[in-house]
């Protein structure tokens, strides 16, 4: 199989680049830098470009039906509204502390389901083992706990378009896990292994599930995402140059483009010589592939 070469699309530099998301209403990629603390955004229709600081490290982001965003900081979810041509400075309101009693750990990857609630995982920065959780934020029921066990970095987190399954992994773990799922009960069932990385140097980063199923999941030290049908099995590669690839996203006027977030972190002097458009914000058209939006919290 020939991989698919992506070309770079927005030249930020990012320390660690995630949690890429579409606007519709902006039409704008959105995406954060978490070691920076701050929001970044891109329009293509006139080439804008801005940096949003935030109060805190942002892991991961959604947008609202009522068009604002909610803000995965490290320790709580808080709430702000978002103009890409107003101030730099985002005013959160905080709406819940989470692992407040977790020094360790700080919010990390995370995606709607497809009924509107918002569920993200836990990293834990001190790199002794699994010590965070899933969860699911909604506004009827606040925050619940997701029965997946621990997790030492939470990522992929994403959901089949009928939204009963879910996908998810523990990076470390070097398997993406997917699961039966319920969003009025927060409940998971029949655990499963989707994909085994094995002995690859990669590991499993962030994931989208497109229009007819397929998972596309980055990998974090290869600079590779690579698509997965249900059965598990690779059918389209994507290369970038940069070494971790982090977060894919399907966005554009008719969700064709797929662009993918990437990361400086832990690369060395001479890594970063030989990939000086790491941390950039890369892009790919692959004919007959389409995403689906993703769905908007309901606030």
């Amino acid at each position: 199989m020939t991989p698919v070469q992506a070309t770079l699309l927005v030249n930020s530099r990012c320390v660690l680049g995630e949690g890429l998301s579409w606007s519709v209403t902006r039409q704008a990629w959105l995406w954060t830098d978490i070691e920076k603390s701050c929001l970044w955004a891109y329009r293509p229709a006139d080439g804008l470009t801005r940096q949003f600081q935030t109060p805190d490290r942002v892991g991961t982001f959604v947008l609202t039906e009522s068009d604002r965003v909610i803000l995965g900081l490290a320790k709580g979810l808080g709430e702000a509204a978002l103009d890409l041509d107003g101030s730099d400075q985002l005013m959160v309101t905080m709406l819940v502390p989470v692992e407040a009693d977790l020094s360790m750990t700080r919010i990390n990857d995370g995606r709607t389901d497809r009924s509107g609630a918002f569920v993200f995982g836990m990293y834990n920065e001190a790199g002794d083992g699994a010590r965070g959780s899933l969860y699911q934020y909604t506004r009827v029921h606040g925050l619940r706990r997701l029965d997946v066990g621990y997790v030492a970095t939470a990522n992929s987190i994403c959901f089949s378009p009928d939204g009963a399954t879910m996908f998810f992994t523990d990076t470390p773990t070097r398997r993406i896990r997917r699961c039966e799922y319920d969003s009025s009960r927060a409940s998971v069932s029949r655990i499963t292994t989707f994909v085994e990385f094995g002995s690859q140097p990669a590991g499993p980063d962030g994931s989208i599930i497109d229009a007819d199923g397929g998972l596309w999941n980055a990998e974090w030290g290869s600079g590779f995402v690579r698509r997965y049908d249900t059965t598990g099995q690779v059918t389209d590669e994507v290369q970038l140059a940069a070494p971790h690839a982090t977060c894919p996203g399907f966005g554009g006027p008719d969700l064709t483009d797929l662009c993918i977030t990437s990361a400086r972190t832990a690369l060395s002097a001479e890594q970063a010589a030989v990939h000086p458009t790491a941390g950039g914000l890369f892009h790919v058209r692959i004919p007959g592939r389409k995403g689906i939006a993703d769905t908007l919290f309901r606030d």
